[in-house]
């Protein structure tokens, strides 16, 4: 049984391996393929159910996408990652009160998320909720000074307001 599950792993190992490989060169189809394999081996293989996620919402699946990042949620409920990439597809679908929603469950967990703020800040200003725009922008950048986009949204803003 032992030697049956170490099998299993490693053959997940090597499928996942592949799929990374066939998704940094945008071979995607090749990438689900390999994914699938591994979850087929391991059922609730975090990574692999994230990075199908990943991928569904590159290709504009935005249905399969955020099917599969509540799926990621369910095996890691503490994946900021999840929350933000919920976000970003529930945005995308024009959802924003519910993506807002998905931002802050991600900051909850990783409050120094520099990305999730700026699209927390991206949705704020999307609902004209602009006092809350800044501050997210704000936070962003005090968390990566380089930022551009919440540069950006922050500068856009301030001249929105004059």
């Amino acid at each position: 049984m032992a030697l049956m599950t170490e099998q299993k792993n490693l053959e997940a190992t090597e499928w996942f391996k592949k799929g990374v490989i066939a998704q940094d060169q945008k071979q995607f189809e090749q990438a689900i393929n390999a994914y699938t394999r591994v979850l087929h081996l391991i059922p609730d293989h975090f990574e692999a159910i994230y990075n199908l996620a990943v991928l569904y919402h590159e290709q504009g699946k935005l249905d399969l996408a955020q099917q599969t990042y509540i799926e990621t949620l369910k095996q890691n409920p503490d994946s900021a990652l999840a929350y933000k990439g919920l976000g970003d597809v529930l945005f995308a679908r024009q959802e924003a009160t519910q993506a807002l929603f998905s931002y802050h469950q991600a900051l909850k967990i990783k409050p120094d998320f520099p990305e999730a703020w700026y699209n927390a800040g991206v949705v704020e200003k999307h609902l004209q909720h602009l006092p809350a725009a800044m501050a997210a922008y704000r936070h962003a950048i005090k968390l990566r000074p380089d930022y551009a986009g919440p540069l950006t949204g922050l500068s856009e803003l301030a001249q929105q307001l004059t």
